[in-house]
Order: structure tokens, then sequence, then C-alpha cells
């Protein structure tokens, strides 16, 4: 039987990949909330499939932000070009 705290960080994964940004944090709050409670309730048989999935998770997240980055800056460089034409 999957935990709750499973459920919670893949419902977490998919918000992110689908950048259902808003749902991602609401998940977040819950778990941090309950961080000690949802622990508490894993099979310690699960517990390397979850710091697999919360490593996928972190991973995601840093290709987003890298992702976000570049979009950044591209449109400084677009803003800037736009003030010289």
């Amino acid at each position: 039987m999957a935990s709750k705290l499973k459920d919670i960080l893949l419902r977490i994964e998919v918000y992110i990949t689908q950048e259902n940004w808003d749902q991602a944090l609401c998940l977040y709050e819950e778990l941090d909330k309950n961080w000690d409670k949802l622990l508490s309730e894993v099979p310690e048989a699960e517990l390397e499939e979850l710091y697999k999935v919360i490593s996928f998770i972190a991973t995601l997240l840093q290709e987003k932000y890298t992702e976000l980055k570049k979009e950044e800056r591209y449109l400084q460089a677009r803003r800037a070009y736009e003030k010289l034409s």
C-alpha cells in the first residue's frame, strides 16, 4: 500500500510537470505542516523509493528554474533591443 506521503509527492511531481505552481505549493505546504506524521506512517521498505521521488522532484525544480532564468534573460535582451530600435 502506498503511503500518503508518497501520494502527495507524486501529485506534487505531476503539478510541477504541468506547471500548476499554485497546486504544487498548496500540497508542499500541507506536506511541510504534517511532515513528521506523514514520515512516521511510511513503511521502511518504501523509504528508498520515496528518496528517489524526492530527488526527481528536486531535479525537476532545478530544470524549471534554469528554464525560467533563460526565459528571463531572453526577455531582458529583447527589451534592451527594443529600446535601441
